[in-house]
């Protein structure tokens, strides 16, 4: 760049000379016509080339700033499209990631329509960290009408119930807590009982009658009896059967249909759909006491099956 300045500048100092020759000369001439013609003559063939020079240098420089600006903007352009494509694997990475999100509130949302569930869908946004207490806390509560006692549910059937409100958040008690309970049916030979958290992701059958016949892999559902759950929901699947020691009932191990630790989603079943799946004539004392009832039933089967035993 250095070298074409100091060029140019020779050229226009030249083309200055000549100039001011030119002038000269036309001026001497107008008092000699006859040497008008010959010096004018001379001073273009002499003159031309660097004229020609001039405006080609002229033309080369332009083209040669344009040239330059023009690779400036390439250069300016590459280093956004560098920019682009180290966003590109976070971007792809979000979109995946919304993709599964849409995929399971679609599961969701199937369920609810199959099963004419109505219900509010929440997000899991915290699990409980301690090792006593199997619950996690969903981004709803009072200020979306949400009451301690709903239940709440997954795509893959039951995972708990709503224990306290706050207003923007409320906690979800899961089915393998310690405390918690759910009145069940063993879906192939209707035998039912009593569903309990055994804590670290294990649930248990109580009270199951043990003439009745269970098989690994059996489906359990909700009976629609304990006053939280609709009647036919997915709990889990039998996973081991054992007479207990008592002779009296089953000792049944279930495997929970929801992985519960990998929960993200869930529907927070409106209080109507339980009102609507139990029947008016069932009290609020048989309700109660329907863990009695069957305890009571179990035992005068056993007692007869015994006494039958006995005879024979």
């Amino acid at each position: 760049m250095r070298a074409l300045a100091r060029h140019r500048t020779q050229i226009l100092s030249l083309s200055a000379t000549l100039f001011v020759v030119s002038v000269f000369f036309t001026a001497y001439s107008a008092k000699r016509p006859e040497l008008r013609d010959s010096i004018s003559g001379a001073l273009e063939n002499v003159s031309s080339p660097f004229l020609l020079l001039g405006q080609a240098s002229s033309r080369w420089l332009g083209s040669l700033i344009e040239e330059y600006f023009f690779l400036i903007n390439v250069e300016s352009e590459n280093r956004k499209l560098r920019a682009i494509m180290g966003e590109l694997p976070s971007l792809t990475t979000r979109l995946e990631e919304v993709e599964i999100e849409n995929s399971r509130l679609r599961r969701l949302l199937r369920m609810k329509e199959s099963q004419k569930i109505q219900g509010m869908v929440a997000t899991i946004i915290a699990h409980d960290a301690s090792n006593w207490v199997e619950s996690g806390t969903i981004d709803k509560g009072t200020r979306d009408g949400i009451k301690p006692g709903r239940a709440v549910i997954a795509d893959g059937g039951v995972v708990g119930q709503v224990i306290s409100a706050a207003f923007a958040t409320s906690k979800v008690l899961f089915i393998t807590d310690r405390s918690s309970g759910v009145d069940v049916l063993l879906q192939s030979s209707r035998g039912r009982g009593v569903l309990r958290g055994r804590g670290h992701q294990k649930l248990e059958l109580d009270y199951v009658d043990s003439t009745i016949k269970v098989e690994v892999g059996d489906r359990v559902i909700t009976s629609g009896l304990d006053g939280v759950y609709p009647k036919g929901l997915l709990v889990g699947l039998v996973a081991q059967t054992n007479r207990a020691q008592d002779g009296l009932f089953l000792d049944i191990k279930i495997q929970p249909s929801v992985a519960l630790e990998k929960l993200e989603e869930v529907l927070v079943v409106d209080l109507v759909d339980f009102q609507e799946a139990v029947p008016s004539e069932i009290s609020n004392e048989a309700v109660q006491s329907n863990k009695a009832v069957q305890f009571n039933k179990a035992v005068q089967s056993n007692k007869a099956v015994q006494s039958n035993k006995a005879v024979g």
